[in-house]
């Protein structure tokens, strides 16, 4: 069994949540309600008479005391077993004459209850002190997982397979491995993000040539129609698209001879021998596959820039390095960042789940006495017992009810 307290202020707040929880915890929730010194079991009614009675003394901050016990998934307990381990709390701690509230939950899988407990005597109205509480319950659940015949949980008050100082190396074993877990779900998250850009780099840059070279294609095949001489049209015009890109296309539509030699057609009757007129008439389809081989080129210059990250690589004679050196680069980066998550996803699986090492510190921290916690402080770094501090209260809220389970 696990048994875990904490003090609050409103009876009204803490009763609500035991009936109600949250929205989508309320159905089927509650098993059984039994009270103790108290005139009722509604939980609303009980709240209110508890708050009166706490109102005897002015002086106390804090008067409600929550225990929550929670038995093994694999124990099979019920109601007067529950009930019997609670009144055995209640006396042992003193408050057989304090009122008390106790509420059954049957929406987890392992079956536990709290008990509400009025910190305020009804009678004297002295204020019970918590001191020493918590070897007080789990020294009653030791006795009576032997007298129930319940699965043994080891704790504060139970022997231990190691000594004290094995159980803290121990913990602050786990505790640096989970720190390095973390670190490493950290890199591999970066390592992912930095291989999907690389991936996308080399995507955008592989679409990039492909449209630069389709359109080069059709460039060609137009320049066919054209022109006598295709390949020196063709340089020619690369050569004055590299200086003015509009001009170039301008005077491939209205001068191509600027070009070259045109294509001609015998024309014969005694008129002139040549006709260049369909040259010139494909020449504007020509014109129009020209500026797509710019537009596509320029389109591919900046995808080999962003491929980069923006660095601008040169080669020794200062002109921009090779479109097929970019597209190899990039591909060497993308290799890269790839060799690297494969390094951290070798480490991760090498170490152990990060939520089952949270779930098992959670509870060893919760097992430790207040001063064996204490004493963890001097075998750890100070953000590791930070961690412990933030595990050991995410133990408490789950035996409390507040948190899902563990």
């Amino acid at each position: 069994m696990i048994g875990v307290s904490s003090s609050n202020k409103s009876f009204r707040a803490l009763a609500r949540y035991l009936v109600e929880g949250r929205a989508e915890e309320a159905e089927n929730r509650v098993a059984w309600i039994a009270s103790r010194n108290l005139p009722t079991d509604d939980p609303e009614l009980a709240a209110r008479i508890m708050r009166a009675t706490a109102a005897q003394n002015v002086r106390v901050k804090e008067p409600v005391y929550h225990v929550a016990l929670s038995f093994d998934p694999g124990d099979v307990v019920d109601r007067a077993a529950m009930e019997r381990v609670a009144d055995r709390v209640v006396e042992t701690l003193g408050l057989q004459e304090h009122q008390v509230l106790i509420v059954a939950h049957a929406d987890r899988d392992h079956p536990h209850v709290h008990l509400l407990i009025n910190r305020v005597h009804p009678e004297t109205g002295k204020v019970w002190s918590r001191w020493q509480d918590y070897p007080a319950i789990q020294r009653v659940l030791r006795e009576e997982e032997e007298a129930l015949g319940l699965r043994r949980v080891p704790g504060r008050f139970t022997e231990r397979p190691s000594s004290e100082r094995d159980l803290t190396k121990g913990l602050a074993d786990d505790l640096q491995t989970y720190e390095r877990l973390v670190e490493v779900g950290r890199q591999r998250y970066n390592a992912e993000l930095e291989s999907a850009a690389a991936q996308a780099r080399v995507a955008q840059l592989d679409a990039a040539a492909e449209r630069a070279r389709r359109a080069l294609d059709t460039l060609k095949e137009s320049l066919r129609a054209v022109y006598r001489d295709p390949d020196h049209a063709l340089g020619s015009f690369l050569a004055a698209a590299g200086k003015d890109p509009a001009a170039a296309a301008r005077q491939m539509q209205e001068t191509p001879e600027r070009f070259g030699d045109l294509l001609t057609a015998d024309r014969g009757m005694g008129r002139s021998r040549t006709d260049d007129s369909a040259a010139r008439g494909t020449a504007r389809t020509a014109a129009a596959a020209g500026r797509d081989v710019i537009e596509a080129e320029r389109a591919f210059r900046v995808a080999i820039a962003q491929a980069r990250n923006g660095r601008r690589k040169e080669t020794t004679d200062g002109s921009d390095q090779e479109p097929a050196d970019a597209r190899a680069a990039v591909r060497a980066d993308l290799e890269r960042t790839q060799v690297s998550l494969g390094k951290v996803r070798d480490e991760q699986q090498r170490l152990p789940g990060l939520h089952l090492l949270e779930r098992t510190l959670a509870r060893g921290l919760w097992e430790l006495s207040p001063p064996e916690f204490n004493r963890l402080r001097l075998a750890v770094t100070g953000a590791q017992f930070s961690l412990a501090r933030k595990l050991r209260h995410m133990a408490q809220d789950v035996a409390l009810g507040r948190d899902g389970e563990m």
